[in-house]
């Protein structure tokens, strides 16, 4: 990139003014677009500017720079871009759309998981059965989801059919935080489960399996382990 800092006044013409304006123009709108680094690099185009300034208005002292494209119009238009994306920050996030094929293994988790087994291997790590498709985990993702199908934790939505009751309870955050801790005997907060989840849906996705299964409320976490598929004791309980 040129240092339009370096040109000459006897050098001046208007195409150079006109590359000028035109690089101008790209940087600004690209930094408006992108809002990132928008203040230094914003700065760095009033420099430019009032340079080139300068340099063009030696002989009238006149300004010949686009009223847009002067000092006091991009600071107004840099305070403006700071507030928007001050705005955008407070905003929610929005939920990822969901292609048409995770709509339709969204859907059909809704029913939830009839043969669910974790077959554990010495060293604490366990290869989960869902639905007939084999998952191989490590030992904390093992916990998790042993975590999220347990039916004796956790809590249904209040005035839940008894369709949603037929599936296993939601956990909140904190509960499973607390008791991952317990069982691995270290420290975890509801970010770390948050991160936990997406490794545990990744697991699903790369064995072939529906990721949907694990699902996500107001109440928390859960994987849709349906009646059909608790331990014996829980059963025998109802």
């Amino acid at each position: 990139m040129k240092d339009f800092t370096q040109i000459e006044a006897q050098n001046q013409s208007t195409e150079i003014f006109r590359q000028l304006f035109d690089l101008v123009h790209v940087k600004f709108q690209a930094v408006l677009e992108i809002q990132e680094n928008l203040t230094e690099l914003l700065d760095e185009i009033q420099t430019w500017l009032i340079r080139a300034d300068d340099i063009f208005n030696e002989s009238g002292g006149i300004s010949r720079l686009p009223p847009e494209l002067t000092p006091r119009a991009l600071l107004a238009a840099r305070l403006e871009a700071e507030k928007d994306r001050e705005s955008r920050a407070k905003r929610p996030a929005r939920r990822p759309r969901r292609s048409a094929e995770e709509s339709v293994l969204e859907r059909a988790a809704l029913s939830g998981v009839t043969e669910f087994a974790l077959n554990w291997n010495p060293n604490g790590s366990a290869v989960a059965v869902v639905q007939g498709i084999e998952i191989a985990l490590t030992v904390t993702l093992s916990k998790l989801l042993s975590l999220l199908a347990d039916p004796e934790i956790g809590k249904h939505p209040e005035g839940a059919q008894a369709i949603e009751r037929d599936l296993c309870p939601f956990k909140s955050d904190e509960e499973l935080s607390t008791r991952l801790g317990k069982l691995l005997g270290r420290p975890f907060t509801a970010k770390t489960i948050q991160n936990l989840l997406s490794r545990l849906r990744s697991r699903f996705v790369e064995a072939g399996a529906n990721q949907f299964f694990i699902q996500r409320s107001a109440e928390g976490l859960r994987l849709a382990l349906h009646r059909k598929a608790w331990p014996a004791r829980v059963e025998a309980r109802q």
